[in-house]
């Protein structure tokens, strides 16, 4: 009697876990969610204003300007992320600047507005910090600096491009423009690439390209 009795508790206790085991697969809010994670597609960004980001399963918002998680259910977390409020003001602010595109071309005529000349001198400024590697906060003292050294000038009475306006006409204007012209050129022309790696500054792994051009028409 007493072997039998202890059977059906062995029984009870199997069928017990059994259940436990079902109850969680069917309260799991995201089924798979432990075994799979998922990747930034690239097709994302045909839809939503999302593009590729540093590290595996996460893609860059370009409104929000800032690197978001993918790697639980995948284009839902962009969805979910594009309905937020946050975003919305982010993507309605962006709309609501002022397009940046006069800064890439100039009146090609003789006539040239003293606005022309004065980001067209905000660019060549630009550029200037660009080529020897200054810091871009430099350009808060280069106004002041200008209109110091400068008095009888009008144009340096109206520069006005101190860091922030200063990383706008290098990341929205020079810079795609740069890149664009730089794909072209490599699309027809020989060229070297070179990468080191560091990890001195953090635990990510960065691993910087330089590409090496010979432009005849440049030399």
């Amino acid at each position: 009697m007493a072997a039998k009795r202890t059977n059906s508790i062995h029984i009870l206790e199997l069928d017990n876990d059994s259940g436990s085991d079902t109850d969680a697969k069917k309260t799991r809010k995201y089924d798979g969610a432990a075994k799979y994670s998922a990747s930034y597609n690239p097709d994302w960004s045909k839809k939503y204003p999302v593009t590729a980001a540093n590290g595996k399963g996460k893609f860059r918002c370009i409104p929000c300007k800032k690197d978001i998680s993918c790697s639980h259910q995948g284009v839902k977390d962009v969805k979910d992320h594009c309905e937020r409020e946050v975003h919305k003001n982010n993507v309605t602010r962006m709309k609501n600047q002022t397009s940046l595109n006069s800064y890439a071309a100039f009146s090609k005529s003789g006539e040239s507005s003293l606005e022309k000349k004065t980001l067209k001198a905000e660019v060549m400024v630009t550029n200037f910090l660009v080529q020897h590697n200054l810091p871009i906060a430099t350009a808060d003292h280069l106004g002041p600096l200008f209109r110091s050294i400068f008095p009888d000038s009008q144009i340096a009475s109206k520069y006005s491009s101190a860091r922030t306006k200063t990383s706008a006409i290098l990341n929205v204007a020079m810079g795609p423009f740069c890149h664009s012209a730089l794909v072209q050129h490599c699309q027809s022309h020989p060229f070297s690439l070179g990468t080191d790696g560091s990890n001195d500054t953090g635990l990510l792994k960065l691993n910087p390209v330089t590409i090496c051009i010979f432009d005849v028409k440049r030399s």
